[in-house]
């Protein structure tokens, strides 16, 4: 048997079964009293009672918004959501649980709940950057029985990504002065359509842009460029767009590093310097890393001066290499160009640097450039042609003329431009007595001073005597004399000398027997100087002395020094080995006056006394048992290159001794044993008209072009002369 008993919602049924009583219930969750239906066999036989109070559960939960709802957000934002919990039945519900399987900080062990009673909380889903529906669930008990709800919220996610160059940082390099390519590429990475694009670039202001609208996975490419970039720098392009109420931003940067390199050559820009024609001129190179990256294979090229090319190597960055190089006797100017090349990765970067070389030289011309002589009778006035020509490439300042001897041909010019000539002629009036003179121009290009000068010789002829010059040809015969004189100057060069070359004279005629030779090479059997004295100063006494440096020659032998008097009476004779490889000195005389005296006196230095004859004579004579090797070398005018060295010993009689000898500007060597030479104080170039003492110029043949004023010529020298000598 069973029993229905209706209460409110309540049924309680009863039942008998086999002698047992069981008694269940049956809860329904309340609903409105419409929503029951009313054909459920359940409820036919029961109708609701409107005024029985409700004891139906219910449960609600409403997440963000009831029902389906979706909101934008921007990619990795933490998303708030709204959770409301609700008892809207009648009965108090217990274990009310609310669950959110993709957002786990929305779920809640909310416990217990009354009747009507709400629990509302907030809850954030972290960094969200993918979309997504999630549902909310809550489940609630009564006794028995169990209610729950859900709501599902809908979450989409708005981004965009902005690429420049490559996604990232990015390097590249690029020379200084490059125009800079960029490529940006942006892109919808959201779930969205965008609008309002806009991209910004504050450091490379080509690169910004705006594109109205871009559709979810959408992808818009574009480049633009950075126009001269000489320094590096990183940039960030930027991106902005939006979806309904929400914007969405990215950025990517892009970094330029620039190589460069820098050459100065001398200075840095054109520059320009002068010099002297056949200078030698340096140039100092500096090779800097002016960029941002090191370089490689830095090499330094120049074509006008290869001294300075130089392999640098590797160039670290802001690293400096100098060095020095030199072109040599430079007589022309240029302008040439130092360049420098080096690398960074596939970046090749240069340089160049000019520098300017300026010669300054000045022309002079005389009469005829270089010696010219010309003959004029005595007392003529002589007329001189001067031109003077600036043949450098730098103008040129306080450019003056001076002659010496012709005074009237000194002339101030002043400034004289490149490529400029002036020209003027000048007189020396009333020439009695012949001279060279030389005129000399100087000018000056800043600290530079360039000279020139040249020579005039004018011949009086008053007497002019030649002697043939004694040589040697290169191929010699079985016998031939090489025969010289000496003269003396014997004062201190530290003391006034009058060059007169007259205070020891003395011939040496030189006789050599050899076997057949080539060239100035011979193979000497004997050699014989025979040395008369010729003239003596009054003043000091004097040695005369004949010296062979070791390896005059090539093998062993004798040498004998025989003495005769004026008659030919041999007075002493002495004969010595002589060693090739050892130097042996002669004393000829030991006492100059006694080879012409007397003592104290001048012998053959003034017109009017004498010719007095040597009262001794010498023959110094070399035998080899052997034909020795021998060269016979040139000389000069003081004797260098000679190869014996004829010298006096001077003996002053309160100092100590001294030796005049080849090499020495005290020394004369003329190559002739016959002679005229100066008197007594008169200087040699006013006598002989070819020579410069100045200089110490004595061109080939100088002693046969004389004047007065000379010893042997029968002609006393003028009292003028020699005061004017004296001067």
């Amino acid at each position: 048997m069973t029993t229905i008993l209706k209460s409110q919602s309540k049924i309680i049924l009863f039942g008998i079964t086999l002698g047992l009583i069981f008694t269940f219930c049956l809860v329904f969750p309340r609903k409105a009293a419409a929503a029951f239906p009313q054909t459920d066999p359940l409820f036919s036989t029961v109708q609701p009672d409107p005024n029985a109070p409700s004891c139906i559960p219910a449960i609600y939960i409403s997440k963000q918004a009831k029902g389906p709802d979706t909101r934008i957000f921007a990619s990795g934002t933490d998303i708030p959501f709204n959770i409301l919990v609700k008892n809207t039945g009648g009965v108090l519900l217990t274990n009310v649980v609310v669950s959110d399987t993709l957002v786990s900080a929305c779920s809640l062990n909310i416990g217990s709940l009354a009747a009507g009673a709400t629990n509302t909380y907030t809850c954030t889903a972290l960094n969200v950057t993918k979309g997504f529906t999630n549902v909310a669930a809550v489940t609630g008990t009564n006794g028995c029985v169990t209610v729950k709800d859900q709501d599902p919220s809908t979450v989409k996610i708005a981004s965009i990504d902005i690429r420049k160059q490559a996604e990232g940082p990015d390097s590249r390099t690029f020379a200084s002065g490059s125009n800079v390519p960029f490529e940006i590429a942006v892109t919808n990475t959201g779930e969205v359509p965008l609008t309002d694009v806009v991209i910004s670039d504050t450091l490379v202001p080509g690169c910004t842009n705006t594109f109205a609208s871009l559709a979810a996975g959408e992808t818009k490419t574009y480049s633009c460029t950075a126009v001269n970039v000489t320094k590096g720098f990183t940039n960030i392009a930027s991106v902005t767009g939006k979806a309904d109420q929400v914007t969405v931003s990215d950025e990517d940067p892009s970094t330029v590093q620039i190589a460069d390199i820098d050459i100065s050559k001398q200075a840095e820009g054109p520059d320009s310097r002068t010099f002297t024609s056949g200078s030698d001129i340096d140039f100092e190179i500096t090779v800097t890393n002016t960029g941002e990256v090191d370089l490689t294979e830095v090499v330094v090229t120049d074509e006008l001066v290869p001294g300075c090319a130089k392999t640098i190597g590797s160039l670290a960055v802001g690293e400096t290499q100098s060095y020095t190089c030199t072109i040599k006797n430079v007589t022309e100017g240029f302008t040439n160009v130092a360049k420098v090349t080096g690398k960074s990765d596939e970046v090749v970067v240069s340089d160049e640097d000019p520098s300017t070389v300026l010669v300054a030289s000045i022309y002079l011309r005389k009469q005829e450039k270089g010696p010219d002589s010309r003959n004029f009778a005595s007392g003529s006035d002589v007329d001189f042609e001067i031109e003077v020509k600036n043949t450098g490439e730098a103008d040129l300042t306080d450019v003056e003329v001076t002659d010496a001897e012709v005074p009237g041909c000194a002339k101030t010019i002043g400034d004289l431009a490149a490529g400029e000539t002036t020209t003027y002629t000048c007189t020396a009036s009333h020439v009695k007595a012949g001279f060279t003179n030389t005129a000399t121009v100087e000018g000056h290009s800043g600290e530079i001073t360039v000279t020139d000068s040249d020579t005039s010789t004018v011949v009086v002829n008053v007497y002019h005597y030649y002697i043939p010059f004694a040589s040697f040809s290169g191929d010699v015969s079985n016998s031939t004399k090489f025969s010289i004189s000496v003269g003396y100057e014997d004062l201190r060069l530290d003391q006034p000398n009058d060059f007169d070359y007259n205070d020891w004279i003395a011939s040496m005629v030189t006789l050599l027997t050899y076997n057949q030779g080539s060239g100035s090479q011979i193979d000497l059997k004997s050699i014989l100087f025979h040395i008369t004295p010729k003239a003596r100063g009054a003043t000091l006494n004097h040695e005369f002395h004949v010296q062979f440096p070791a390896n005059t020659f090539g093998g062993n032998g004798t040498a004998t020094l025989t003495i005769r008097d004026g008659n030919g009476n041999v007075v002493s004779s002495n004969t010595i080995p002589i060693v090739g490889s050892q130097a042996v000195d002669f004393t000829i005389f030991a006492d100059d006056y006694l080879a012409l005296p007397p003592q104290g006196v001048g012998v053959n230095t003034t017109e009017g006394t004498g010719p007095e004859p040597a009262a001794l004579i010498a023959d110094l004579a070399f035998t080899f048992p052997q034909p020795v090797l021998f060269t016979l070398a040139d000389y000069g005018t003081h004797g260098n290159g000679l190869f014996f060295n004829p010298y006096i010993r001077v003996k002053p009689a309160h100092a100590s001794a001294y030796d005049v000898g080849i090499g020495d500007v005290r020394t004369l060597v003329v190559p002739t044993p016959t002679w005229k030479w100066p008197e007594e104080g008169i200087r040699i170039d006013k006598v002989y008209t070819l020579v410069n003492l100045s200089l110490d110029l004595f061109p080939a043949n100088w002693w046969t072009y004389y004047n007065v004023c000379v010893y042997g010529d029968g002609v006393f020298c003028p009292l003028a002369d020699i005061q004017k000598n004296a001067k």
